[in-house]
């Protein structure tokens, strides 16, 4: 084997690279150790940028692998093999692993031996054998000297030699994510929004605070994916940020803002404060006992106490459990939450209040999502090709699988829900018009024996499917009137009188009088307010 001096190649491939000067066709950019090239390809349809660094030249975070796309490494026989394995193993450690780069290895020197021989040799002696691949995803020796066998070698370095190796190195370059800019609240948005659809239909009604703190974390996690996933998938931190050394009014800039991600995307950096903010929305457990709803108010007379209760459990939740809103704030957002997304159910004598659980839980949400709306935490790069699509009925991790419910048992009760969507009309009027909050708590008059009252009830209208009727469509009891309650004739009325005066004497200020009075002002006050409806 004869060598030749290392000088040499290295001063000839420098030049070949790097250029002479701005003065170079293509060369936009030039100074010691670094130059940009650019080709337009059909012009204006295609920019070609490409970025030569020399290995001393060291960027952002003092790391010289940053934005590496390929490697190119001369090796000669006039240089101790182990300096050489040693700086070229230094190279390797600044590499990030999985970023499969193209290696190409230039040798000036000749050899006796052939190609194949020649090449395994500068490959064992680098210690390219025992790597993993991870690094490195492919290499290729180049010899430069024109028929680098030492018989017929002329001392003269090859340029179609260099062009071979160059076009290998192209074809051979790892593939850049295909990545695209979107608002981190709206992608969120995207996966949540068919969940909150299935929560509000027939297919879960017994959906509550747990369902809608369940599907929206899992939305949280699913963006979070999404974000680290393009994020990894750019090994090499691409684009090479000297980038920012074109100038702002070239078109060769204008053309990279346009159509290449910002400098940096996927720097830990910029996706480690982006990932802790978006986990940071996630909405804590409602740990709250809400059992006495279902107890219900028999005729609405303790509605009020039970309002005040679902009141206390969202300022709780709200100040304490997901440290939301402030003292100033919570009375203000409870109030609209309790009013606008609380309806009224009537089961047989009894009332319930009906929180409409994701109408409420929205509004939690768009607090929650506030610090992903603006500033650099409302934008980021996930791949184009997303690795979660719109959810279905079901969750890929069971979040929802259990939403589906047996509607039989409640279908079976025959219920009037007041108004179940907004109408307009605030729980407070809902409560007004349905409940009597003054009536006393008279206890039943048990008459004697003699006289059976006889009540024709009148048939009623079925509900609709839904058992959810609108304001214009809720049931309104009529005035039953005193004759169609106890239907008698003139003269058993008389007689009636005298048997209930001989038995219990009539007295103004009796039980019953007063509540056949106070029923009568009931329903007076109940139509007078019923009266701007129709």
């Amino acid at each position: 084997m004869e060598s030749q001096t290392n000088s040499f190649v290295s001063k000839w491939l420098l030049r070949k690279l790097m250029g002479y000067g701005i003065g170079d066709i293509g060369l936009v950019v030039s100074s010691a150790g670094l130059s940009i090239w650019t080709e337009w390809i059909s012009f204006p349809n295609a920019c070609c940028l490409s970025v030569v660094r020399a290995s001393d030249q060291q960027v952002i975070d003092n790391d010289i692998a940053n934005s590496t796309s390929c490697i190119v490494f001369v090796v000669s026989e006039s240089i101790s093999w182990e300096m050489q394995k040693e700086r070229f193993n230094s190279l390797l450690a600044c590499i990030p692993d999985e970023s499969n780069l193209p290696l190409l290895i230039f040798s000036g020197d000749t050899y006796n031996e052939g190609y194949e021989y020649a090449s395994k040799y500068i490959i064992n002696r680098l210690g390219l054998n025992g790597l993993n691949r991870g690094k490195i995803g492919s290499s290729l020796v180049i010899f430069l000297v024109e028929n680098y066998t030492e018989d017929h070698a002329n001392g003269f370095f090859d340029d179609d030699k260099l062009r071979e190796g160059l076009k290998w190195l192209v074809s051979s370059l790892p593939v850049q994510p295909d990545v695209t800019l979107v608002k981190t609240h709206e992608l969120l948005l995207e996966y949540l929004n068919p969940q909150l659809e299935l929560l509000n239909t027939h297919v879960a009604p017994g959906a509550g605070p747990g369902d809608c703190i369940s599907v929206f974390n899992n939305a949280v996690n699913q963006l979070a994916e999404e974000i680290l996933a393009a994020a990894n998938a750019n090994c090499s931190q691409w684009p090479a940020p000297e980038i920012d050394l074109l100038e702002r009014t070239s078109n060769e800039r204008i053309y990279a803002e346009m159509f290449l991600p910002s400098i940096g995307w996927s720097s830990p950096s910029r996706i480690q404060p982006l990932l802790a903010a978006i986990n940071s929305c996630k909405i804590p457990e409602f740990s709250y006992d809400l059992s006495w709803l279902n107890h219900g108010s028999h005729m609405g007379k303790q509605i009020q106490d039970q309002k005040k209760l679902l009141e206390e459990c969202l300022a709780r939740y709200l100040t304490e459990s997901a440290r939301l809103l402030d003292e100033s704030q919570v009375v203000t957002e409870v109030n609209v939450m309790v009013q606008n997304c609380v309806g009224l159910e009537l089961q047989d004598s009894s009332y319930y209040l009906a929180p409409r659980w994701v109408a409420i839980f929205r509004r939690i949400y768009n607090w929650r999502l506030a610090k992903l709306s603006t500033g650099k935490l409302s934008e980021a790069y996930v791949l184009t090709q997303h690795l979660y699509q719109a959810p279905a009925a079901a969750g890929s991790n069971g979040t929802t699988q259990g939403l589906t419910a047996n509607t039989a048992s409640s279908d079976a009760v025959d219920h009037i829900m007041m108004p179940a969507v907004s109408t307009g009309i605030t729980l407070d009027e809902i409560i007004e018009i349905s409940c009597d909050l003054n009536v006393v708590d008279a206890q039943p008059v048990t008459l004697p024996p003699r006289l059976p009252v006889h009540v024709h009830e009148e048939p009623q209208a079925l509900a609709d499917t839904n058992g959810v009727l609108g304001v214009d469509e809720m049931y309104i009891p009529r005035r039953v009137e005193l004759g169609e309650v106890m239907p008698i004739s003139d003269d058993k009325l008389s007689r009636l009188r005298v048997e209930l005066g001989e038995a219990m004497p009539i007295k103004t200020d009796d039980k019953l009088s007063r509540l056949l009075e106070q029923c009568t002002k009931l329903q007076d006050r109940i139509d007078e307010t019923l009266s701007i409806y129709f």
